[in-house]
């Protein structure tokens, strides 16, 4: 499982704009063909990630962790087709 984190700091000023959209571009580039889980890191959303995973699919799940955790997503740990992005 890789964590990618974007901090809420990143686009507090225009001039950031232009390296926000860039790191967004990347980060869709490698999403493409992945399944997005949006609170994937919730109880329910954690659950909705098995699935994919199961079927040997990339799932790349994004949450704010305002009330998920990264303990629901432990059985991903070693999952190289996991990502989270933060």
């Amino acid at each position: 499982m890789r964590i990618v984190l974007i901090r809420r700091e990143y686009i507090t000023h225009l001039d950031d704009v232009n390296r926000f959209i860039a790191l967004f571009n990347n980060i869709h580039n490698e999403v493409r063909h992945a399944h997005i889980r949006t609170g994937g890191a919730g109880f329910i959303g954690s659950h909705l990630v098995d699935r994919p995973v199961k079927e040997g699919l990339n799932v790349n799940v994004i949450d704010n962790l305002s009330s998920g955790r990264l303990e629901n997503l432990a059985q991903h740990r070693d999952n190289p087709r996991v990502e989270v992005i933060i």
